[in-house]
């Protein structure tokens, strides 16, 4: 299964956590954070598939759920299951608890790393497709999920392209499906890559580029790749609105530093009224060797109890 990670063997059997990934696809964050959790504890973790030709997916939450879901029962077939998730982590984490208890199934604990509410306003969803999944929003259907096409992706290469005075003549004539791999070879040992380097960062988010690993000194390739990643879980966010309440005990852990507004918000998709923590550090730090030990054995404090 490679989307699933074994970070830390508990010594009693069926006694498993499952971590799932931001927005970036990865899952090295909870490596640390797993070393702090009960011995007694299995700690999984689940990552984003590999995108090996570097274009984005159009997929829903609804979809990565229940995926994920299928994974986690290769390893636990049934209930009481305990999930978490950081940042857009904490959103499928919260769907994968809701469509398991569709299915009958026990979600015992489900806790939220700084994760923001689903996007009810349309003027924040539109601020969401544009600024991190990098498409337009058609505004006359502001409630319909926009789509990665060839034509979206050729028109993102040629509005990069011209701003260096590049010029790509058989563009047109690139398969879908090979379009961001050529580019990459292209241009990946092209004298204006720096610039065009510049020019395609000034397009990431100061928050995606903080969760994209050694973002300064990042290759095309890696940096593409992770752009198709988080542009495919931005645009999948954007549209996400939970069909239903959940009745699993919920646990917010809230960066001190970086506090989500709305956190209080997703009171209203559970059944039972959500107990806040707030923890040291900000929204990345908080699983660094200064922050992580704290916030792993306040997380640990709450998760015992529920296997009690």
């Amino acid at each position: 299964m490679k989307n699933l990670v074994l970070l830390k063997t508990g010594k009693i059997k069926n006694k498993n956590v499952f971590l799932i990934h931001a927005g970036n696809g990865e899952i090295q964050n909870y490596v640390l954070f797993s070393s702090y959790i009960s011995p007694d504890i299995s700690c999984w973790a689940i990552r984003a598939d590999r995108f090996t030709n570097h274009t984005p997916v159009n997929r829903t939450i609804f979809m990565m759920a229940a995926k994920y879901i299928k994974i986690i029962k290769e390893v636990q077939p049934r209930g009481p299951y305990y999930i978490a998730g950081w940042c857009f982590g904490g959103i499928r984490a919260f769907e994968i608890a809701r469509q398991l208890e569709t299915i009958g199934e026990e979600v015992r604990f489900l806790a939220q790393f700084n994760s923001h509410v689903p996007i009810l306003d349309d003027g924040k969803r539109l601020t969401m497709v544009e600024n991190y999944s990098l498409l337009s929003l058609d505004m006359s259907k502001p409630k319909t999920m926009t789509r990665f096409t060839e034509t979206s992706e050729k028109i993102l290469i040629n509005k990069w392209l011209q701003k260096e005075g590049l010029i790509w003549s058989q563009l047109d004539r690139i398969p879908y499906k090979r379009l961001w791999t050529t580019f990459i070879q292209m241009f990946g040992n092209d004298a204006k890559l720096f610039s065009l380097m510049k020019v395609i960062k000034e397009d990431v988010p100061l928050d995606r580029a903080s969760a994209i690993p050694y973002y300064n000194n990042i290759s095309l390739e890696k940096l593409i790749y992770y752009l198709a990643v988080m542009r495919t879980d931005a645009n999948a966010q954007a549209f996400y609105v939970p069909k239903s309440k959940i009745k699993a005990t919920t646990y917010y852990f809230a960066a001190a530093e970086s506090l989500v507004n709305d956190r209080q918000e997703w009171n209203q998709y559970t059944l039972k009224n959500i107990t806040f923590h707030n923890i040291r550090g900000n929204h990345f730090s908080i699983f660094h060797s200064e922050d992580v030990e704290d916030f792993a054995k306040l997380f640990n404090q709450e998760l015992i109890k529920h296997f009690l």
